[in-house]
């Protein structure tokens, strides 16, 4: 009989969850048999065409067997209410080592829980069944995120470029890197930080990532503006502007995954990131001089994180704070030896390409719903 892969999720490539949707499609479509496999996705925000899809699914639950795949945070009980044929999986991810209130008793609802790094799911262990944790890693297209030609070597007189990417929040760390800029190089120096940042849920994002940077700062230190505002860069353009940097920035206090940082390591370019989390998965196949940033777990004061995750009174919940003196030496570090670090990060983006693959993630996924659920 066959299978039909239904995911859930808005397939928005500005949204981590989207990514992952649409990946996913595009590579299950090419390695799977047509015959016995069909993959679609669905968007809930839109009611209708989301309705419509339900029903057709529920029309043909005695022809075809199906998985049921929302990519949501842990709080989304949406698949859970409506009626559809099949098994009900869903793939989420954190930021924290408890999961907050609420998440462990939706969970335990699911038929499957998916998460991509052993770090969530060691969390998730402590709080749910074993048996319903099983690990799928995201990846990159190697194609896009390639490292060709980023091989070539600095023009004299080329400023030295660190970029960061991500959503605009106190997790990013943003104002730990502006810190860390100002503290490493002066302000008639050749060097440059890109910010290439937005949030889709905080119209003012970008004013108040203006407000970090000082006016005697401005000629080196940029937001990189999406134009017209919300819209995103293409993949193959995102995939650029890594290429265009000497040094990737990723002092996160906390990720499910990030992406970011897995990409701009696929292109070949040195980094300098917190190696705890989610990207704990990929990182630790990396070796690099001067990556590893000291951080210390602190307490989380962030009210806007605060205000969408709960978590018990009497539980102390903690992020990795980024040493600052130490990612400002670890900059001046990479920029002393970028010959040898480059040469190791051209290295880093083959493991990357051979190990996390959007191929690679789908025969996973394929794989785990096969061995779990048919």
């Amino acid at each position: 009989m066959k299978l039909i892969i239904h995911f859930i999720c808005s397939p928005d490539p500005r949204i981590g969850y989207g990514v992952c949707a649409l990946n996913f499609k595009k590579e299950l479509e090419l390695i799977l048999p047509n015959n016995l496999f069909q993959v679609i996705v669905s968007d809930p925000r839109d009611n209708v065409k989301f309705s419509k899809t339900c029903e057709q699914l529920n029309l043909n639950r005695n022809k075809f067997n199906f998985i049921n795949i929302h990519l949501t945070h842990g709080l989304d009980r949406q698949l859970l209410e409506i009626e559809l044929p099949g098994y009900k999986v869903i793939y989420t991810m954190f930021e924290t080592e408890v999961l907050p209130l609420g998440v462990k008793e939706i969970l335990n609802e699911y038929d499957l829980v998916l998460t991509p790094s052993k770090w969530g799911a060691e969390i998730l262990c402590s709080e749910i069944a074993q048996e319903k944790v099983e690990v799928v890693p995201l990846g990159v297209d190697p194609i896009i995120f390639h490292s060709w030609n980023s091989k070539l070597p600095m023009k004299e007189g080329d400023p030295f470029i660190f970029v960061a990417v991500g959503k605009y929040e106190a997790r990013k760390s943003y104002k730990e890197i502006i810190e860390a800029f100002e503290l490493s190089f002066s302000k008639d120096s050749n060097y440059r930080l890109l910010l290439k940042l937005d949030n889709l849920f905080l119209s003012n994002a970008l004013e108040q990532a203006s407000e970090l940077i000082k006016s005697d700062r401005r000629h080196q230190i940029e937001i990189v503006k999406s134009e017209p505002a919300g819209s995103y860069l293409k993949v193959e353009l995102m995939a650029q502007f890594y290429r265009s940097a000497n040094c990737f920035l990723f002092p996160s206090k906390g990720e499910g995954w990030g992406l970011p940082l897995i990409e701009a390591i696929s292109c070949g370019i040195p980094y300098i990131a917190t190696n705890y989390s989610g990207q704990t998965e990929y990182l630790k196949y990396c070796n690099q001089l001067y990556s590893d940033l000291k951080f210390k777990k602190e307490l989380i004061e962030d009210k806007l994180f605060l205000k969408y995750n709960k978590y018990k009174e009497d539980i102390i919940v903690k992020w990795a704070k980024p040493d600052i003196k130490d990612l400002a030496s670890k900059m001046i570090l990479i920029v002393d030896n970028w010959k040898l670090v480059k040469e190791q990060a051209l290295l880093n983006a083959e493991i990357i390409h051979n190990n996390f693959s959007w191929r690679s993630s789908s025969e996973k996924l394929i794989n785990v719903i096969l061995k779990k659920l048919i």
